[in-house]
């Protein structure tokens, strides 16, 4: 400890500030965890409101609230979660700073028509509950939250059958996703078919996509954080769901007084795909085989001193190959891709004004092609190709209430990536040939950063929320500071209005280049380097709010400039390039900027209920040394984006929903003309970058879902579902061939039924 003074001085603070009281007596402060009466389930982002004054707060994502009343007279509190009834606390005049835990009854929809009053959420922030997201229409019958989160204002998949997110114009790499403070590289399955969230395990979905807290760094577009469930303390339940394209189970119950278990598991049924392609297999072509699972597993422990300790692991693979038999070669193609994370977090409410976490996260991402191919005259010839990042993390975070109008947030993280992007070898009847990995390959780094925050109410309608966060990269000699300031200022106006305005620097060091086609995992993660600097963004954003009787409104107006943006240079491939200098083949310094307008009109209340969201925005990059240093429409840049969301309850049993999509058709490169060479052959000669759309998107989703009891008293639920209703065939891509050059659009999904059957007990 005499090593680190620093480190003392913290921890002396954090001491004092735990045991500081209030300099008004008149001030009492209430803190506490709420959480579901049924299964003792922590509920993030529930309210609480003072009814005297309309002041509120939210819980954080394990249902901590703190909250400031006044100790002169009586204080009636309103605590409410979307879904379960309100709760009404009344204290009487006096009193000292207490802990008051508050477990929450679900409703029956079919008797409960309204929600009590609760405090929304922030602008710029999305928190529609995992329940109703659920409950969307999604390919395969396969509920998806990932999927649903697209339907959203401001957020976009990339093509058909991804679950990339796509945050205000910016590409999937650049959104931090959390799995219980774990970052997630990789958050598809089945190429894009399927996140790798299993949604019986998740608790809790929130994205933040503007006014970003100082807290969060790493990534320019949004922060997604995914909680999983701490598992049932009061009585063992066991879920299981057998779909078209996976089953899984899930099981959870208590572990002794207060603590929990959760452990669930997803199997993709690889069998279907393989059968479908037998036939052609035996007749020469290709074979074609997928399979994935997932794996989630969570304990959580009441300590005898207050404080909690949550232990949760994630491990999820995919495996995609082609096999093709022939009279004199046989080739086979494997693909592999997959994530592994584990979390160990510990809260401790020290006292009614400060609470703590103490995290160490670890995650693994790794993604390997291997190419085998055999012939009677060269023997088998292999080629393997692999790509992985590892990084281990700690986090030390504080909340504490310093007085009735400032809320504190500061701490400290660190973490100790390691790359290597790029490990290729060459085999020939299994001898190593060719090694194009070296030690040099492997690059180790250090990145660490200390933020603050102060949520500031310096009168009854206005909150603003200033932070500044100040992080350090380090690789091989080079440092990377950067100093990131965030502001949010929100006004409250007469009849249930609010104004938001925001400011937010963001500071990435890490970038990924896709080397294929859309929908394919051969995405590579490589570190800022001595030669790749880290990208940048500022972004502002302006937004106005309206909360009507059973619905609200929100319109916001967003603008993003992005700094040193990279890109595979014209006709680079990791998977077949034995360049061991993986650095010269990426093209940086790249500019960006994406401006737009984003309305979302939500209904939470009654047997009818949904959301209607619109985007209008423009997306455009400019390197130096593409399309002629001239900038162009991103490959995304989407200038309509609509979606209709339906959900009504019928009865107590059965409740339907639908959606419908809209999207202009995102950019690509098409060839304008082809041109004779001197040889008699022809090249085909493209002007510009991104010069083509692809034809406008659009499709009509439907859904049913019928609850019953079955003849053991179990509750049951069947899934009857229809992907693109009418069946509309949206282009996947744009094939080009012959000359003069002729165009074919292929298309990968029409009309898709779904069924899947789920079982609880």
């Amino acid at each position: 400890m005499k090593r680190y003074p620093f480190l003392r001085l913290y921890i002396f603070a954090i001491t004092i500030l735990a045991s500081l009281p209030f300099a008004s007596a008149q001030i009492r402060r209430i803190s506490g965890i709420i959480s579901d009466e049924a299964g003792g389930e922590a509920l993030p982002s529930a309210t609480v409101l003072v009814v005297e004054d309309g002041s509120g707060t939210t819980a954080n994502l394990y249902g901590h609230y703190q909250i400031t009343v006044s100790a002169s007279k009586p204080v009636t509190l309103v605590y409410s979660y979307v879904g379960y009834s309100p709760y009404t606390l009344e204290l009487p005049a006096g009193g000292a700073d207490t802990s008051i835990h508050i477990a929450l009854k679900s409703w029956e929809l079919s008797t409960v028509e309204v929600s009590a009053a609760r405090e929304r959420a922030a602008i710029g922030v999305v928190a529609i509950p995992v329940s109703r997201l659920r409950a969307v229409p999604v390919l395969l019958g396969e509920a998806d939250l990932f999927k649903a989160l697209t339907l959203l204002p401001g957020i976009s998949s990339g093509v058909e059958g991804s679950t990339g997110l796509l945050v205000r114009g910016g590409s999937a790499d650049q959104n931090l996703v959390l799995l219980d403070g774990s970052v997630v590289y990789n958050t598809s399955h089945l190429f894009g078919f399927v996140s790798v969230f299993q949604p019986s395990a998740i608790k809790d979905i929130q994205v933040i996509k503007g006014g970003f807290p100082a807290r969060y760094g790493g990534r320019l577009s949004s922060v997604v954080n995914v909680t999983m469930k701490d598992g049932n303390t009061k009585a063992h339940r066991r879920e299981a769901t057998l779909g078209l394209i996976n089953s899984s189970l899930t099981l959870e119950g208590p572990l002794g007084k207060n603590s929990s278990y959760l452990l669930a598991g997803r199997l993709a049924h690889s069998a279907l795909l393989s059968l479908a392609t037998l036939p052609a297999y035996n007749n020469g072509d290709y074979l074609i085989f997928a399979g994935m699972y997932d794996f989630n597993g969570k304990l959580n422990f009441q300590l005898r001193n207050g404080g909690k300790l949550f232990i949760s692991a994630y491990s999820g693979d995919d495996m995609w190959g082609t096999k093709r038999k022939e009279t004199d070669n046989r080739g086979t193609t494997l693909l592999g891709w997959g994530n592994k994370t584990a979390s160990v977090r510990y809260i401790q409410n020290y006292s009614p004004a400060l609470f703590g976490q103490t995290m160490l996260n670890f995650n693994d991402f790794t993604y390997w092609v291997n190419i085998q191919a055999r012939s009677n005259r060269d023997g088998l010839l292999s080629m393997r190709v692999a790509s992985r990042i590892r990084e281990l993390t700690a986090r030390q975070w504080f909340s504490w209430t310093a007085s009735p109008t400032h809320y504190l947030h500061f701490g400290m993280e660190a973490s100790t990536p390691v790359f290597r992007p790029n490990a290729t070898q060459v085999r020939r009847d299994k001898i190593l040939v060719d090694d194009f990995t070296s030690p040099g390959d492997t690059v180790r780094a250090f990145s660490g950063a200390v933020f603050v925050e102060d949520e500031w109410t310096p009168a009854a309608n206005w909150k603003i929320h200033v932070g500044l966060r100040a992080a350090l990269y380090r690789v091989a000699a080079q440092n990377y500071p950067s100093l990131e300031p965030r502001l949010s200022v929100e006004y409250k106006l007469p009849d249930n209005q609010r104004i938001q305005a925001g400011y937010s620097r963001m500071t990435q060091f890490v970038h990924l280049l896709t080397s294929g086609g859309a929908g394919l995992p051969n995405d590579i993660w490589i570190p800022a380097t001595t030669r790749i600097p880290p990208q940048q963004s500022d972004q502002i954003h302006v937004g106005w709010a309206k909360d009507y009787q059973g619905f609200s409104l929100t319109v916001e107006a967003f603008a993003k400039q992005l700094y040193q943006q990279t890109e595979l240079t014209q006709g680079a491939s990791f998977v077949l390039n034995g360049n061991t200098d993986w650095e010269s083949l990426v093209e940086s310094g790249g500019k960006g900027r994406v401006y737009g307008l984003e309305w979302l009109l939500n209904k939470q209340e009654g047997r009818w209920n949904g959301w209607l969201a619109y985007t209008l925005s423009w997306n455009n990059r400019q390197f130096a040394n593409i399309n002629q240093g001239k900038p162009y429409p991103f490959r995304y840049d989407r200038r309509h984006d609509l979606s209709l969301t339906a959900l009504y309850r019928v009865s107590s049993r059965l409740k339907l929903s639908s959606n419908f999509v809209y999207q202009t058709g995102h950019a690509i490169t098409l060839p304008g003309f082809v041109q004779e060479t001197l040889w008699g052959s022809f090249r085909r000669v493209y002007p510009t970058k991104n010069n083509q759309r692809m034809p406008a998107y659009h499709r009509l989703d439907l859904s049913a879902n019928y609850e019953y009891l079955t003849r053991k008293k179990r509750m049951a639920l069947l899934t009857f579902g229809a992907y693109n209703i009418y069946g509309h065939p949206n282009a996947f891509f744009v094939d080009s061939s012959g000359v003069p050059v002729t165009f074919d659009r292929v298309t990968l999904f029409r009309f898709i039924p779904s069924f899947s059957y789920t079982v609880r007990w």
